[in-house]
């Protein structure tokens, strides 16, 4: 071997001790904990919603937790008492929606999943292409998703025939 390829390391200085076992929480009352706090936090959330939706903001702009509920259950819940609502639990009207909605998701996911593979196909093949129209590409990747939605719906329309 030549002298060239050889190289002095510096020599780090050992940090601190890691914890012993005796000091480390164990991992199921880390993750009992981790539960827990996520639990307050949702609750916590929650009453903030409640008493802001109640006391500072406008029911015409925000809802309430309470409100949502209610409307939730009266949807899936078709009947006054329990007997009732155990018999036509979930209501008709639940389901139909249901499944409109999966409908429509798996038939976005697969469309979608088509056109992009075409796409992605075309201007792997084409280069000349694939070099137009990647400054698109990048500059559409930089915006939020969620402020497309609104766009879609202008220029597609709702609905599953859209």
């Amino acid at each position: 071997m030549s002298r060239a390829l050889e190289v002095e390391l510096p020599v780090e200085r050992p940090g601190p001790a890691a914890p012993s076992l005796a000091e480390r929480p164990s991992k199921g009352r880390r993750g009992l904990v981790l539960l827990l706090t996520r639990v307050v936090l949702v609750g916590a959330i929650l009453v903030v919603w409640q008493y802001a939706a109640e006391r500072l903001i406008d029911p015409f702009w925000i809802s309430s937790p309470a409100e949502v509920w209610a409307r939730l259950r009266k949807l899936a819940i078709v009947g006054d008492s329990p007997w009732e609502a155990l018999v036509n639990f979930p209501s008709t009207d639940l389901v139909f929606h249901l499944r409109y909605t999966f409908q429509e998701m798996i038939l976005g996911l697969v469309y979608g999943t088509l056109a992009g593979t075409v796409v992605g196909f075309v201007l792997g093949r084409a280069r000349f292409l694939g070099d137009l129209i990647n400054p698109l590409i990048i500059a559409i990747y930089s915006l939020p998703k969620l402020a497309l939605a609104p766009l879609f719906i202008l220029w597609f329309g709702l609905g599953i025939e859209s």
